[in-house]
């Protein structure tokens, strides 16, 4: 057996892990790199000639969730390579091709194989590939547990316990999954020491609290991170309406229907949504939760939104920003659209909290797991700060930051 870390051992985001025994071979993940502050992508892999190169031979791709940094490079795969996701995972990528009008990437997403949670799959009769949910900024994300070879590899995506659905982390591992072999695992918090890692429960008693002094809040948040929606939605007092465009509200019907049969939260069937007939004036006399994108609102309601702002009375009004704090930091990853729309409101509160592991967290795992023979860091941006963990010496000895060769299985980090 092989396990290739093409990318990802020292960056986050972009990752492609390769698992290979004599008769399949498979990739975990298949992303682009993250943009940097201008919003533009560097990747030299983001060609046809490249990816046909990195594919060749490959039978499959297994997709952990969503994110463009996961999945970003699936529609220059070619088409004789199985891609496989989740399958509320896959509604959400189609809506969004259908949202940005890139026909060519929709009809791939036609060709698209599903999973769901629990239920394994086999590649080849070789290779067997078991999904277990996770809780992250991204709705249906999973752990992926691959058996062949005599090996037990887990591979977790990126995940949290800090989440509404992240409390059956640990439970999942002990009864399900148990010790492996490897453990390849994300490590993003590792160079964010200072990040306050909270919960979806504390953001919510700190956006009631806001939503209680200020009648008409925005907010700035991902479109496709269910679980924070889901506190804003629920945070948003009775009475008031949660207002967005039709994308947005495309994407929560998905979440509803896939959800909301397994708790209230995630039931969002009371959309104010634009456009209609006289939203602002209900909106002036109601108050409202409106969600919004500042880079990725199209025409209309983009300038709905401004003309929101400006008629409201400023007193009256909050922007709630609910996204990665680097974003709008001095930096590297400083987005300048982030700052001017900021500087729009005279009342600006910053709520976040990580779609990623705590260091606490990431020890549990490495723990819980125990493996026998390796744990492969990715998804961090030095994978020799795994050795900062508060977990075993014996398993500290078992991180692997550099090519070798353990227990038969060659280990390659490009």
């Amino acid at each position: 057996m092989k396990i290739t870390i093409h990318r990802g051992a020292n960056q986050i985001g972009g990752c492609i892990t390769e698992i290979a025994t004599n008769t399949t071979r498979i990739l975990i993940d298949f992303g682009l790199n993250l943009p940097n502050n201008e919003g533009k992508i560097e990747d030299n892999l983001a060609t046809t000639a490249q990816v046909e190169k990195l594919t060749h031979a490959v039978d499959a791709i297994i997709y952990t969730h969503y994110h463009g940094d996961h999945v970003g490079l699936f529609n220059l795969v070619p088409k004789r390579v199985k891609q496989y996701i989740g399958c509320t995972a896959l509604e959400v990528m189609k809506a969004k091709q259908t949202y940005i009008n890139k026909s060519n990437d929709a009809e791939i997403l036609e060709l698209f194989s599903t999973y769901k949670s629990g239920k394994a799959f086999v590649i080849n009769n070789d290779m067997r590939i078991t999904p277990f949910f996770v809780s992250h900024s991204a709705c249906d994300a999973n752990m992926l547990l691959i058996e062949a070879d005599g090996k037990r590899i887990l591979h977790t995506g990126d995940f949290r316990d800090h989440g509404y659905l992240g409390k059956g982390l640990k439970k999942v591992i002990e009864k399900y999954i148990g010790q492996v072999d490897f453990l390849i695992t994300e490590g993003t918090m590792l160079s964010r020491g200072s990040e306050k890692v909270a919960t979806e429960k504390e953001l919510m008693t700190l956006i009631s609290n806001i939503m209680k002094q200020k009648k008409y809040v925005f907010v700035q948040c991902s479109s496709t991170d269910m679980e924070r929606l889901a506190t804003f939605h629920k945070a948003n007092p009775k009475g008031r309406l949660f207002v967005c465009d039709t994308y947005q509200a495309d994407i929560l019907n998905i979440f509803s229907l896939a959800y909301k049969k397994h708790s209230s939260l995630f039931n969002f069937d009371d959309l104010a949504t634009f456009p209609k007939s006289n939203l602002l004036t209900e909106m002036v006399s109601k108050g409202f939760c409106a969600l919004i994108r500042v880079n990725g609102s199209k025409g209309k309601y983009a300038k709905f939104i401004e003309k929101s702002i400006r008629e409201i009375p400023t007193s009256e009004q909050c922007l709630i920003y609910s996204m990665w704090s680097g974003y709008v930091a001095e930096g590297k990853h400083q987005k300048s659209e982030y700052i001017d729309f900021r500087k729009r409101f005279s009342s600006v509160a910053d709520i976040h909290t990580s779609g990623h592991a705590s260091k606490d967290c990431l020890t549990e795992v490495c723990s819980l797991t125990n493996p026998t023979s390796a744990i492969i860091p990715i998804h961090c941006e030095q994978s020799s700060e795994y050795k900062n963990l508060s977990i075993s010496p014996e398993l500290k000895s078992k991180i692997i930051t550099h090519s070798c060769f353990v227990d038969g299985v060659n280990i390659d980090i490009l």
